[in-house]
């Protein structure tokens, strides 16, 4: 290799500084550079906050030998350190080789020193950025690995440059380009974060928006759906509630008909206990008409026996009549009168005795029919208190069935009302989802 640049400043002999011009004056004697950022006002700024200068470039140049003789070692060094870690040495061995990285970096680094900072060099440190970003090298690990870059830049000019104005240049010099340089990877770094920040929200925002979407348009169709079934729901309940009011006002008719035939029912229960008070007075009065009628079978028997007797003595009087002759005449007049008469209240206690017994026969048959009559009336009072109790049972059930028609009514009433607010939600979810689905729209 060539000569150092800067034999006449530094040499390895005990370490002793020699020379007697600054680094400066030499590397503009000797070297070349370029400091030129373009129109970019804001990396101008960058440079110029930073300090970094034409001057610099030329030193830059001027010491580039110095770190081509010594590449190897840098580049040993860094990435002696870069493979102590796994997770970048698994990114090394799975995007490309060591050997093929390390030539790489060696011819990286002589660039960096070639006193040309311009826009190639802006956009190859860019482009590296959109490596480390597209390979997965979270900044961390570049800001570490740069480090150690910078340390041995550092041990390398400590080396060959004992400390003096030289050193000190020459260190703020080399941290100025490695400064500039980390702030273009970082920023490159950031840029590219950003934009895929935002490749990834747009995508997320056409995923969401796609989504919603979606669920707008099936939100929307669910409550159209909805709105129809609500609306058939509501007629069906009118129905209903029709179809109750008119199954209730019948129950109501059915029970005031119940409760008129029950009334109908004691009525005629009151109707058979008159008759049966009546038929009883008749019995009784029929068993008085026998008992009467016997009285006076006993009588017409005693008239009988009278009438009998009259006439026996009747005739016995015209046997004597005739015995005394002419005197006695008057007498047998009077003792056929009396037989006459005997003969006429025979046949008239016959004749009585004859509807006496017609009586008794009539009177057997009114008791008969008065008996069957009652039967009659006992088992209608027996059927009129089983209708009874069969009318109390209806009145009963039509009385709960009123209750719980009256009850659905009402709880009718309320579905109407859930139904009335369902629709009304179903509106505002369909609002919703068009709202949602404008929305969606205009992210």
């Amino acid at each position: 290799m060539s000569r150092c640049p800067f034999h006449f400043f530094s040499k390895k002999s005990g370490g002793t500084a020699t020379g007697s011009s600054d680094l400066l004056s030499q590397a503009k004697l000797k070297g070349t550079g370029i400091l030129d950022v373009g129109a970019d006002l804001e990396m101008d700024q960058q440079v110029r906050m930073i300090g970094l200068t034409q001057e610099d470039m030329w030193v830059l140049h001027a010491v580039q030998p110095l770190i081509t003789e010594h590449i190897d070692e840098i580049v040993e060094t860094f990435y002696q350190s870069v493979l102590d870690v796994q997770s970048l040495k698994k990114i090394i061995e799975d995007q490309s080789t060591v050997e093929r990285l390390r030539q790489t970096l060696r011819e990286h680094l002589i660039e960096m020193f070639s006193g040309q900072v311009d826009a190639d060099f802006i956009a190859k440190r860019l482009r590296i950025a959109e490596v480390h970003q597209r390979i997965g090298l979270a900044p961390k690990w570049y800001m570490g690995a740069f480090q150690n870059l910078q340390n041995a830049f550092l041990q390398l000019i400590h080396t060959n440059f004992p400390l003096g104005q030289n050193s000190l240049q020459l260190i703020t010099v080399v941290s100025k380009l490695l400064n500039f340089e980390q702030q273009l990877v970082l920023e490159a770094y950031e840029q590219e974060n950003e934009r895929q920040k935002q490749m990834q929200y747009q995508r997320v925002k056409m995923e969401v928006i796609s989504k919603i979407s979606d669920v707008s348009e099936e939100l929307s169709a669910l409550t159209q759906q909805t709105s129809t079934s609500v609306r058939e729901l509501m007629l069906n309940s009118s129905e209903v509630q029709h179809s109750f009011r008119h199954s209730f006002d019948k129950s109501r008719e059915t029970q005031e008909m119940a409760l008129r035939g029950h009334a109908k029912i004691q009525d005629l229960e009151q109707r058979m206990e008159t008759i049966t008070a009546s038929a009883q007075m008749m019995e009784n009065s029929v068993g008085q008409l026998s008992e009467s009628a016997r009285q006076i079978q006993t009588i017409a028997v005693s008239v009988q026996e009278i009438a009998n007797q009259t006439k026996l003595l009747s005739l016995n009087a015209s046997i004597e009549a005739a015995r005394t002759g002419e005197q006695g005449r008057g007498f047998a007049v009077v003792a056929g009168e009396v037989q006459k008469l005997s003969d006429d209240t025979k046949h008239t206690v016959s004749r009585i005795s004859d509807l006496i017994a017609h009586s008794n026969r009539i009177t057997g048959t009114v008791a008969g029919a008065i008996h069957e009559v009652r039967a009659l009336v006992e088992n209608g009072q027996k059927e009129a208190s089983e209708a009874r109790h069969v009318f109390d049972g209806i009145t009963e059930s039509m009385r709960s069935s009123l209750n719980e028609t009256e009850r659905v009514k009402s709880e009718m009433g309320s579905l109407g009302e859930i139904i009335d607010l369902i629709g009304s939600s179903t509106v505002k979810v369909t609002e919703s989802a068009d709202a949602l689905n404008k929305a969606a729209n205009h992210l």
